[in-house]
């Protein structure tokens, strides 16, 4: 039986991972995990159990029925480590609602947290045609006709590609989207009470030229990507292709080996500048492109 599972608590061992994060502790109700040393992972798990008032040595004598005089509370709670731990491969992340996901043969827990606005579950029944947004939200459709240059189908195909991050998370968006309006239009404000309150932690805002430095682990657990200060640089062009339309990139990051990681991003780029960038003559690189789920008249 998974008495850890109802005290609130999985354990996992990473068959990838070093020694020093070989175990590691999810506490279900807070949606928190930790990788730990086998020590320190009966040691935190024991303290975890104690913070909820959980006797452990009564548990061991009433439910394990364990001789009272062996009732140790470190080895009774390594004992219910090495019972209920699940093997898995590594830790990864994938923006889905199951905290382990498989992909090619492999087992990983999921380190995405489903924040309520990420929850598609919330928007059902939600539907705002673009007329009703247009009069129920006034200084939203201000603020991005300002971004768009007063283009309607632009604004609704920002905002559909803003609901399909939400709704399929998973789908690595393939298009960019670029404001360039000039100083004082609004970008900034954009970013800090339209996406950040979306999608908080898993969005991104950088210099673009940052796309060329040596560490670009901002790239991963991101779903929103914002390009600052964009220009037309040649050494970007095949950068950007790359981080706009690939699903995977390679990651560099201090103290770490490279890797491939999957990425889900959708793109956008601020730009004071008239021709922020050049990717060349592709389609789907630019902006107006058919919504994953509605049509252009619903947002």
């Amino acid at each position: 039986m998974a008495y850890l599972d109802e005290l609130g608590f999985k354990i996992y061992r990473l068959r990838e991972a070093r020694t020093e994060k070989e175990f590691l502790i999810y506490n279900i109700k807070k949606d928190l995990y930790n990788v730990y040393s086998q020590k320190r992972c009966v040691e935190i798990l024991l303290r975890e159990l104690q913070d909820i008032d959980f006797n452990i040595v009564k548990f061991a004598i009433d439910v394990l029925g364990w001789d009272g005089k062996k009732c140790i509370p470190y080895k009774i709670t390594a004992h219910l480590i090495q019972t209920e731990l699940q093997l898995i491969d590594d830790v990864g992340f994938r923006p889905v609602k199951t905290k382990t996901y498989e992909l090619e043969n492999k087992k990983y827990f999921n380190c995405f947290n489903l924040i309520p606005t990420l929850n598609s579950d919330n928007y059902k029944d939600k539907e705002y045609s673009f007329e009703e947004f247009k009069k129920n939200a006034p200084y939203h459709y201000k603020l991005f006709s300002n971004l768009h240059n007063f283009d309607e189908k632009a604004i609704q195909d920002t905002l559909l590609k803003i609901a399909d991050k939400i709704h399929y998370p998973d789908d690595k968006a393939q298009d960019c989207i670029i404001f360039y309006p000039g100083e004082g239009a609004g970008k900034g404000i954009f970013y800090k009470y339209i996406i950040q309150p979306i999608f908080a932690q898993y969005s991104s805002k950088v210099l673009m030229k940052k796309l060329n430095s040596d560490f670009n682990g901002f790239l991963k657990k991101t779903l929103i990507l914002i390009l600052e200060e964009g220009k037309r640089d040649p050494e970007l062009v095949e950068t950007l292709k790359e981080v706009i339309t690939e699903g995977q990139i390679l990651i560099n990051e201090k103290g770490t080996d490279q890797y491939m990681a999957d990425v889900y991003f959708l793109t956008f780029v601020f730009s004071n500048n008239m021709n922020p960038i050049d990717l060349g003559k592709r389609r789907g690189s630019y902006h107006l492109a058919h919504s994953l789920g509605k049509d252009i008249n619903s947002s």
